[in-house]
């Protein structure tokens, strides 16, 4: 999978960009919202791991920016943060998150949301090869 940090915090990035090459996928990494926005942009993500307050464009103005591409394949969304609140938990997932870590963490919470993460994404593309071959085939047949 292809995997998007976003995070301001040298020693987080440095945690997660770990965990993230231990697991075989391919990471990229930014500093910063509007960093990450243009790494998206030019390359997707499979799953971003995204910091909620950082400078230039917060995690959760990025995980809009994300959610507001329609053609784009689903990404998942993991939102890092350390405002663990109920109230930060629910404005996450709201925003479009779809998993959401409190810190400090452990090092296996981030293993274990990317290999949901990479549940949900196969079946997010299974789901749309099968919508693509569909529509073709509806296209070829006469009604």
């Amino acid at each position: 999978m292809r995997v998007l940090i976003a995070e301001d915090d040298p020693y987080v990035r440095s945690l997660v960009l770990d965990v993230v090459k231990e697991l075989g996928h391919a990471p990229s990494c930014a500093t910063n919202g509007a960093e990450a926005w243009d790494l998206f942009n030019n390359g997707g993500a499979d799953v971003v791991v995204s910091d909620w307050m950082m400078p230039r464009m917060d995690g959760v103005q990025l995980c809009r920016c994300v959610r507001g591409q329609p053609d784009a394949p689903y990404t998942y969304f993991i939102l890092l943060t350390a405002l663990g609140d109920a109230d930060h938990r629910i404005a996450g997932m709201q925003a479009g998150a779809d998993d959401y870590l409190a810190k400090p963490f452990d090092l296996c919470d981030i293993e274990a949301r990317l290999i949901a993460a990479e549940r949900v994404t196969t079946l997010h593309r299974r789901r749309e090869a099968l919508l693509r071959q569909a529509r073709r085939f509806a296209g070829e047949t006469d009604p």
